[in-house]
């Protein structure tokens, strides 16, 4: 196929920033919750197939007989596979799909460059039974993102066998990593990160050396891009050869592969700024790909892309706070994380919290911070009585239990939801809990002066002020099973 220079110059060069400025009038705005599952996925993308934008392929069924599709988009010479969500748990890249493939819908110059240059197949929500329950592996338990070798789970299987019929130019592997890491300094965390995977240890062929070389200068061209937008946040995935990861066994088939990871922040607990900018990547990438526009000579600068830190993060750090054990007290920082979880009985995500780390976490940054100096940090306290129901606790005033200490109240009938959003922790009649402030519990703790009132409340994990009446608990917990956490399964 050949096309006028004219074309390929006025065409090919679609600037980031501009890209960045418009998005919010191609971007998909339908759909805008973080949880998406591949029955819904499918229905929104059936209106692209039938006005014949795209074209639908059904490629076999997951554990729990699931449906998963490829898409495509395009003619063109050169072959691009991208899958999204082998975890369930990580959707921003399937949702990115969903802007890009209506941003091609309605900017009609772009549509006619790429459709004429590029053939996309996308494989969204590979994992349909993982993304049902928000779960990262498959519905056999399996991370399909290690199974590579052997594909004993279909969804590998579906995945290798679609490569197998064609002759891929490019893959793109598209993930969600965890918002703990740092780009590189600890001080900012990482936005989204890249990386060209290793083909094997022992790469051989000049078709891996070459797809290789051709990965990280891509790596590199689209890190340059995304810095220009979030400088100091755009990373480089810690890349240690993992011999049962896809990215690995297609750079080794010698298909030039890019890993992309969209990470996030804690003021985005939705990521839907980091969907912006996997969008504008996607598209970018793509771009580069049909210009033939790839610097394979910035190659020697893909190592100082700045590397993942792994968990340099946490989502609150009480710094210097006075802690107490059999009657010695100390000061130290308190290191909290929280984790999103599926709810099957609602179908909603809640947050559970940790406590990570105790001791001197100064080399550590995290979202959320407080200056806890000459406060003294005491594990929350169960209310003295049992209330008959959720009703009943509107005649208690949270912020007075509070300031008493109590994170706790006992419940008659607690409801079979794991979790609540009045900012108090809520417990079954006959559960016990581990309410100490200790490692590896969750986050439930006052903070005052000794022998005062507190003027701080941990709530899972979340910072409740009595001081301003500042709530930012997003969720509390509901404990109603036997087990230590009361933790739904």
């Amino acid at each position: 196929m050949s096309l006028s220079q004219d074309h390929f110059v006025s065409e090919a060069v679609i600037d980031i920033q501009n890209l960045f400025k418009e998005y919010e009038h191609f971007k998909y705005s339908k759909y805008v919750d973080y949880h998406i599952k591949s029955k819904t996925l499918h229905s929104l993308l059936k209106d692209f197939v039938e006005k014949k934008f795209l074209k639908a392929e059904l490629l076999g069924h997951s554990v729990e007989n699931r449906p998963i599709y490829a898409y495509t988009f395009g003619d063109g010479p050169i072959e691009v596979l991208c899958w999204t969500q082998m975890h369930g748990d990580e959707p921003t890249a399937t949702l990115a799909l969903l802007d890009f493939i209506h941003y091609l819908s309605v900017h009609q110059k772009s549509n006619d460059f790429l459709r004429e240059r590029v053939r996309l197949h996308m494989i969204p929500v590979l994992n349909p039974d993982g993304a049902e329950y928000y779960c990262r592996r498959n519905a056999f338990d399996i991370d399909i993102n290690r199974d590579a070798r052997v594909f004993i789970s279909p969804e590998a299987q579906i995945l290798k066998d679609y490569a197998d019929r064609r002759s891929f130019d490019f893959a793109l592997n598209m993930h969600d990593q965890e918002i703990y890491y740092g780009a590189g300094q600890r001080d900012k965390a990482t936005f989204f990160s890249l990386l060209a995977p290793m083909p094997c240890e022992d790469a051989s062929t000049a078709a891996q050396f070459k797809n290789f070389a051709t990965a990280k200068a891509l790596s590199y061209q689209l890190w340059q891009e995304c810095e220009s937008i979030y400088p100091g946040q755009i990373a480089r995935y810690y890349d240690e050869f993992e011999p049962r990861a896809f990215g690995e066994y297609f750079q080794n088939k010698g298909i030039c592969t890019l890993l992309m990871e969209a990470g996030g922040s804690l003021t985005d607990v939705d990521k839907r700024d980091v969907r912006k900018l996997y969008c504008l990547a996607f598209t970018r990438v793509l771009w580069f790909m049909a210009n033939g526009d790839i610097d394979t000579s910035c190659i020697v600068n893909y190592p100082g892309i700045p590397l993942n830190v792994k968990m340099a993060f946490f989502d609150l750090i009480v710094r210097n706070v006075q802690i107490e054990k059999a009657g010695k007290a100390t000061n130290a920082d308190i290191g909290i994380r929280r984790y999103r979880k599926f709810d099957k009985i609602t179908g909603a995500l809640y947050f559970t919290s940790v406590i990570e780390d105790i001791g001197d976490l100064s080399i550590y940054n995290a979202y959320e911070e407080i200056d806890a100096s000459g406060l003294q940090a005491r594990s929350g306290e169960i209310y003295e009585k049992t209330v008959n129901n959720k009703k009943k606790l509107s005649s208690l005033t949270i912020n007075e239990l509070l300031e008493k200490g109590i994170t706790y109240v006992r419940l008659k009938n607690a409801g079979n939801t794991p979790f609540t959003y009045i900012p108090c922790n809520l417990i079954h009649q006959n559960i016990s809990l581990p309410l100490d402030i200790k490692t590896g519990n969750e986050a439930n703790m006052v903070l005052g002066k000794p022998g005062k009132p507190a003027t701080f409340a941990i709530i899972n994990g979340f910072t409740y002020s009595l001081m301003t009446d500042l709530n930012l608990v997003k969720n509390a917990r509901v404990y109603h099973k036997s087990d230590a956490y009361g933790n739904t399964v």
